[in-house]
């Protein structure tokens, strides 16, 4: 799994910076719709279904929703959630209707087969990772980090 970016920041509700420069600059190389990032969630998506068997899932920091892509490509009922605007903008097309600007300091609305969080928690303020950890519990019985 690649590592945090070095760069990157805690965000809170008032203060996002997930924007291009994020993207394109993530941990020293671009983060996108690559091969390589391609390969890399379709490989997490093959494991959690062989592992975990969802049928609903709700990525929770899905950024460009490449995880939903090769869940949903796979049959798996998949969701995401993310702070970005810019990153959720940058989604395929036909999967953008199931992908929500929000931040998971807020309450999740639903029930998930399981919750994934790949890359979100270290970018939570300390002070607020209870509330995150709370939310994504009162949405799921399973969660994968």
């Amino acid at each position: 799994m690649p590592n945090q970016n070095k760069n990157s920041k805690s965000y809170s509700a008032d203060d996002v910076a997930y924007d291009n420069i994020y993207y394109e600059n993530y941990n020293g190389s671009a983060y996108g719709r690559s091969p390589e990032w391609l390969s890399f969630f379709d490989k997490i998506s093959e494991n959690i279904i062989k592992l975990l068997s969802p049928k609903t899932v709700l990525d929770v920091g899905c950024a460009y929703g490449l995880l939903v892509e090769t869940l949903r490509d796979r049959g798996i009922e998949a969701f995401g959630l993310d702070v970005s605007e810019y990153a959720i903008s940058q989604a395929r097309y036909d999967l953008q209707r199931y992908l929500f600007v929000d931040s998971i300091l807020k309450p999740i609305n639903g029930r998930y087969d399981l919750i994934v969080s790949i890359e979100v928690i270290e970018h939570i303020e300390e002070k607020d990772t209870g509330t995150v950890i709370n939310n994504m519990c009162n949405a799921s019985d399973q969660i994968l980090l």
